[in-house]
């Protein structure tokens, strides 16, 4: 069992307020971190991740060599500092104080995160199909799961989505990534369909004007070509 220390005490911080901390740290400081303290110290940040993400760690703890104590100790100090300057904004409670501090065992569960049948099955859905009044309900649900019971509670989403784009976001979502680093990813794909989509509806604009006038084969082919 791990002794007693300010960083073995962040075990002591609800879900909420554990994904809050994880979105603030370096990861690099968090698998240093991990590795000098105990199983139920590393699972009280695993737990708060994707799926992805988790076996991503797990993997790099797997990996490699032994950390470095100093390393580690000052991988413990940083995060402990983030955790102090969220403390100072309100966004989570540190230090837990007094008797009776939840542990993460004492954590209390939330029932799984559900949408309605409606909603989940528009997930099924390309997303030309989608009508915008069922996208609003869609993100209306989902971050009302996400304030009750965390971004975790989308995680299982992902797998309904027919849409690649959709799909992909809220994975990346989920799994952490800084937010103008999502907004770039979002915007070049979303840019990239975009002039997919115009290509091909001019392509069906160009033939059958084409076809309409008559061309030959090879004239229409010439034509589409140049479409891209």
């Amino acid at each position: 069992m791990e002794p007693s220390t300010p960083f073995a005490d962040l075990r002591q911080l609800s879900d909420e307020e554990t994904q809050r901390l994880l979105r603030e740290v370096d990861q690099a400081d968090l698998l240093a971190a991990m590795s000098a303290t105990d199983a139920p110290g590393r699972e009280r940040f695993l737990s708060n991740m994707s799926a992805r993400v988790r076996a991503y760690l797990e993997g790099e703890m797997a990996a490699r060599s032994a950390q470095d104590p100093a390393l580690a100790a000052q991988a413990q100090v940083k995060i402990l500092q983030c955790a102090a300057r969220l403390a100072e904004l309100g966004q989570i409670v540190w230090p837990k104080g007094g008797e009776g501090a939840p542990s993460c065992h004492e954590t209390p569960t939330s029932p799984p995160a559900t949408l309605a049948p409606d909603l989940r099955a528009a997930l099924g859905l390309p997303l030309e199909q989608l009508e915008l009044a069922d996208l609003r309900r869609v993100f209306a649900a989902m971050v009302e799961l996400a304030h009750s019971q965390g971004i975790l509670a989308l995680e299982p989403f992902a797998g309904d989505m027919a849409d690649p784009l959709f799909r992909r976001g809220l994975e990346l979502v989920v799994d952490g990534i800084e937010p103008a680093v999502l907004a770039a990813f979002l915007n070049n794909w979303s840019e990239s369909r975009l002039r997919q989509m115009r290509a091909r509806l001019r392509s069906v604009a160009e033939g059958l004007v084409a076809l309409q006038s008559g061309d030959s084969p090879q004239i229409i082919e010439a034509k589409l070509e140049v479409i891209y």
